[in-house]
């Protein structure tokens, strides 16, 4: 007759500890079986007793239990110890990026003396012209009043209009006072800027220049910003590729933002001086260390710009460059496209992105004046 354990399990005897151990009962053979999922062990009816088989099932299964955890355990310790010596590369990296930023930015603030409002020299805003009709001109990224100096002049010198070159918030300052900017800081200082021109002009337009064109078009979206027209030479749009491989930009800045996250500033790529394509003798010289705050306020500015090309009611003049390595011309080619305001958009063949500072300025220069004299009749 079948022999059935009071803690055995055989269908018909439920287990009490609910550890899915059974027990076949006595064989032929005399022997009674017990199983679970790691082990069996079996039992003869001379003398040895069901339980104590049992008790050596489950002290079995402890013990393999006992080993199991021990190698969760080890491999949990591995990939602890991996993930330390992640952090500790990060944080060595943070380190060694942000004393090498600090020694090139000193090396960088050797080479002159800042004045009382921590500008570096050069970078002053300045006004040429008394002609009926004010024009603004809003220079980009890193850059200074300074690379409009010869387009102004030739512009002012036809009489009819007054050039007013302003300096943006940041621009030629301190990396701890550039890293405090917002971009509604810019968006104020160049609203501020038309305040004062309309004071005395009845027409303001804005010229600006690539980050400084989004600028000059993000105000002139807006119906309430007493702006004419405005004037955008290879407008920030997207930034272009060219520069960036495998990821976009944006995606680039996103990962260098969590990677160097002590630091918080890049060396600029551009040269430290720019020297104009037709005359070595002109020159202007931008900020060479950039806070991450300023690339975030270019890269918002481009998002807040993106889907609003339609809302443009005033006139337009639009220079792009056909070997623009900064910004992506056939995204602004695009953007430009869905503008329904009266304007004209040129492509200019075999130039780079700092027009200003490129062959055939003054012909531009010519074209923008002729444009804004024919929208202001």
């Amino acid at each position: 007759m079948p022999m059935h354990h009071p803690l055995a399990n055989d269908g018909q005897h439920p287990d009490p500890f609910h550890w899915g151990k059974t027990y076949d009962g006595t064989q032929p053979n005399g022997r009674g079986t017990y199983r679970s999922q790691n082990r069996t062990v079996t039992s003869r009816d001379n003398g040895q007793c069901p339980s104590v088989c049992y008790c050596r099932l489950i002290l079995g299964n402890l013990r393999l239990d006992r080993f199991a955890g021990k190698a969760r355990l080890e491999k949990n310790m591995a990939f602890l110890r991996t993930l330390l010596q992640l952090l500790a590369c990060w944080l060595i990296a943070n380190a060694l990026h942000r004393i090498w930023i600090g020694l090139r930015a000193w090396r960088w603030e050797k080479g002159f003396v800042r004045d009382a409002q921590g500008l570096r020299p050069g970078v002053l805003p300045y006004t040429v012209g008394d002609g009926p009709i004010a024009v603004l001109w809003v220079h980009g990224f890193a850059d200074s009043p300074a690379i409009f100096r010869r387009m102004t002049q030739r512009l002012a010198d036809t009489g009819r209009f007054t050039c007013r070159a302003m300096r943006l918030p940041g621009a030629g300052e301190t990396v701890r006072q550039a890293s405090r900017v917002m971009l509604a800081d810019l968006d104020a200082a160049l609203r501020g800027e038309i305040g004062e021109l309309r004071r005395d002009h009845a027409q303001v337009w804005l010229v600006g220049h690539s980050m400084g064109a989004s600028l000059a078009l993000q105000v002139a979206l807006d119906p309430a910003g007493g702006v004419a027209g405005v004037v955008a030479l290879t407008p920030m749009i997207r930034v272009s590729r060219r520069r960036s491989p495998v990821l976009p930009p944006a995606i680039w800045f996103r990962l260098a933002n969590i990677a160097f996250c002590w630091s918080r500033t890049f060396e600029s790529c551009f040269a430290r001086n720019a020297i104009a394509a037709d005359d070595p003798g002109f020159t202007t010289t931008g900020d060479r260390f950039i806070p991450f705050n300023t690339y975030r306020n270019v890269f918002s500015l481009i998002d807040a710009l993106a889907p609003r090309a339609a809302e443009l009611r005033v006139p337009i003049f639009a220079a792009l460059a056909a070997e623009d390595r900064v910004v992506d011309t056939s995204a602004a080619q695009r953007w430009l496209d869905g503008v329904t305001a009266p304007g004209v958009v040129r492509i200019l063949p075999d130039v780079a992105h700092a027009l200003p500072m490129e062959t055939g300025w003054q012909a531009l220069t010519d074209e923008i004046a002729g444009f804004i004299a024919v929208q202001c009749r």
